[in-house]
């Protein structure tokens, strides 16, 4: 398990995705990164998300179309 995040730059909390690592995320995360590229936003993974605080407060989506939709429209 882990989190897909998605953080704009200069904001302050992030959208949160759990799922699964494996090449479908790896995807994934190059198509968002391509989609945002040069929108200030900040596409990785974590596995822990209590160790990370600069992400605070992290918004949880409940799927993944959500998760995509979000970081779309920001």
């Amino acid at each position: 398990m882990c989190y897909l995040i998605a953080k704009k730059h200069n904001q302050p909390g992030c959208i949160a995705y759990e799922t699964e690592r494996g090449k479908t995320l790896a995807a994934l995360v190059s198509y968002l990164g391509l989609k945002t590229l040069g929108k200030d936003v900040q596409i990785l993974t974590l596995t822990d998300m209590d160790t990370f605080g600069e992400y605070k407060p992290y918004k949880m989506v409940q799927t993944e179309l959500e998760f995509i939709s979000k970081v779309l429209d920001m």
